[in-house]
């Protein structure tokens, strides 16, 4: 196993640090088949729900501990619209 000192920890340092250093042997990943997708829908879906209500809980909470309001429907559109890594 080798070891590198990195200077500057982008992306493609750890990227290339974890895959091609540490973990050789790994296959490259792959996107899954589309024929999966309709088996997992509706638990994305409640795993949405579920993730969009302790958000609105915990801004709510918030906003009563210090006096600001908060609306429902602009925290859905900041939901869909913030990209997630």
């Amino acid at each position: 196993m080798k070891f590198q000192v990195l200077t500057s920890l982008n992306t493609f340092n750890i990227v290339f640090l974890v895959r091609f250093l540490l973990f050789p042997s790994f296959p490259s990943p792959v996107p899954p088949s589309p024929s999966v997708f309709p088996a997992i829908l509706c638990e994305s879906l409640v795993i949405a729900v579920v993730g969009y209500c302790i958000t609105l809980s915990m801004a709510k909470i918030f906003a009563a501990r210090f006096g600001y309001r908060v609306d429902g429907n602009q925290e859905m559109f900041s939901e869909a619209s913030f990209p997630r890594n």
